[in-house]
């Protein structure tokens, strides 16, 4: 089995990354900066003994989705877990940032989710089992005064949680979808994530 983890250099996504491998995963790593992917995937392959294949990407970037899928395509790789992890914000008010700013805030937040997980799902549907993780933020459940938080964390919860719908239909179907969120600890536990992972 293999999951590919977005955002996997540092912080959540390198934790994942670990945790994955631990439970016999290999791995997809992918994020802004080749340095620190090699080291995680030097120390998780010492570890773990896991497969780990690097793909160094920019999610900001629209056509990284696409990049990223051919380059796993062509290295013969069936990903059976998708981590949508990448994410970051923005500070200040709205006008505060220019406008490339904001476009490549949604871009990485929004559209880059839904461009991978359309790449991704057909071959986990092919295959009759898959996972997909989309992780958001407490503030998708909180009022905000921030057109950023508006834009990207509440669609991406409420997309996550409409998709785990669409793609689960019947009760014997295999899939597994999460969106976990420290505001909703009912949704994505970490037991939740042990349990599907051994699934």
């Amino acid at each position: 089995r293999t999951a590919l983890v977005t955002g996997a250099s540092a912080g959540i996504g390198a934790a994942l990354a670990r945790e994955f491998a631990s439970h016999g995963f290999n791995l997809v790593l992918t994020a802004r900066r080749a340095d620190r992917l090699e080291t995680l995937a030097a120390d998780l392959c010492s570890t773990y003994g896991c497969s780990v294949h690097v793909v160094v990407a920019d999610l900001a970037d629209p056509g990284a989705p696409a990049r990223i899928f051919a380059d796993v395509a062509a290295a013969g790789i069936h990903v059976d877990a998708l981590v949508n992890n990448a994410g970051y914000g923005l500070t200040g008010s709205f006008i505060d940032s220019s406008w490339q700013s904001h476009a490549d805030f949604i871009q990485v937040m929004v559209t880059a989710v839904a461009d991978l997980t359309y790449r991704f799902l057909p071959g986990m549907m092919d295959r009759r089992r898959g996972w997909i993780l989309n992780f958001a933020s407490v503030a998708a459940f909180a009022r905000s005064r921030s057109p950023q938080l508006a834009t990207t964390r509440a669609p991406k919860t409420s997309a996550s949680s409409s998709s785990a719908r669409n793609i689960k239909g019947g009760r014997s179907n295999p899939f597994r979808s999460m969106y976990p969120t420290p505001a909703s600890p009912s949704i994505g536990t970490p037991e939740d994530t042990r349990s599907a992972m051994s699934r």
